[in-house]
C-alpha cells in the first residue's frame, strides 16, 4: 500500500510525485493509502496537482517525465490532465527571468535549467543591467555558468557599471571559472570602467595562477 513520502514505497509526497506515482494510481493506490475501486482513475491525478504536485521531475531510473510515461502506456485521461496542468503552470516569461536571474545567484543549475525551459531569456537583466551568467560568476557558481557557457551565454555582456562576466574573473581570481568561460571565446582585451583588461585587478591582487592561464606563455620573460 503507498503512502505518500514513506521510506522504501513508491511514492514520495504530494510535492515528489513522479513516474512511479502514476504506476501507484494505475495500480488503484490513493494518496491515503486506501484502494481505489477505480484502478487509473484521473481524478486522483487532478488532487496531486491541486497539492503542488512537480510535475516535470522524470524519474531517477529512467528520467522520463510523468507525462511522457502515462502516454507510453495509453493513459489518455492522465496525460490530458498533465497536458492541461503543464499549460496552465508555465510561468510567464518575466517570471521566468527572474528565476533565472535568482537560481543563477544561489547557485542552483537545476532551477536556472527549468527556468531556461519555461522561456527565460539567457541575456535577461536585473535592475543593475547584470546578465545570469556574470551574477553566477560573481558568486562563484560553476556549474550554473558551466550550463550558461553551454546554452551560448555571453562573457562579454556589460551592466551598468561596465563590468562582465571575463572581466570579474580577474576580480575573483577564479581560475576554475576562468576555465569555464574561455570556450565562450571572450574578448580578453576588453576592458572595464578604470580602463584595464581582467589582468589589472588580478595583478594588482596577487593572482599569479590566473595571470600564468591568461598571459601566453611566449610573452613571459625568462631572464
Amino acid at each position: 500500500m503507498c503512502r505518500p513520502g514513506s521510506r522504501g514505497s513508491c511514492c514520495r509526497g504530494l510535492r515528489r510525485w513522479t513516474v512511479r506515482d502514476i504506476r501507484c494510481i494505475g495500480a488503484g493506490h490513493l494518496s491515503s493509502g486506501v484502494a481505489s475501486p477505480n484502478p487509473g482513475q484521473p481524478a486522483e491525478l487532478r488532487v496531486l496537482v491541486a497539492a503542488g504536485a512537480d510535475l516535470q521531475l522524470p524519474s531517477q531510473r529512467d528520467q522520463i517525465t510523468p507525462l511522457a510515461h502515462a502516454m507510453s502506456k495509453g493513459h489518455s485521461e492522465i496525460a490530458e490532465v498533465l497536458n492541461d496542468a503543464l499549460k496552465a503552470d508555465r510561468p510567464s516569461k518575466r517570471v521566468a527571468n527572474r528565476r533565472l536571474l535568482a537560481a543563477a545567484e544561489r547557485g542552483d543549475a537545476t532551477a536556472a535549467a527549468l527556468a531556461i525551459r519555461a522561456g527565460a531569456n539567457l541575456e535577461t537583466r536585473d535592475e543593475r543591467r547584470r546578465s545570469p551568467l556574470l551574477l553566477a560568476v560573481t558568486k562563484g557558481r560553476l556549474a550554473v555558468a558551466r550550463l550558461l557557457v553551454y546554452l551560448g551565454a555571453d562573457p562579454d555582456a556589460l551592466d551598468e557599471r561596465h563590468d562582465t562576466p571575463w572581466l570579474v574573473t580577474g576580480v575573483t581570481g577564479s581560475v576554475d571559472m576562468l576555465e569555464v568561460l574561455l570556450p565562450a571565446r571572450p574578448d580578453l582585451r576588453i576592458r572595464n570602467r578604470f580602463g584595464g583588461t581582467s589582468l589589472s585587478p588580478a595583478s594588482e591582487r596577487g593572482y599569479v595562477d590566473y595571470v600564468r592561464r591568461v598571459v601566453p606563455p611566449a610573452s613571459i620573460s625568462t631572464t
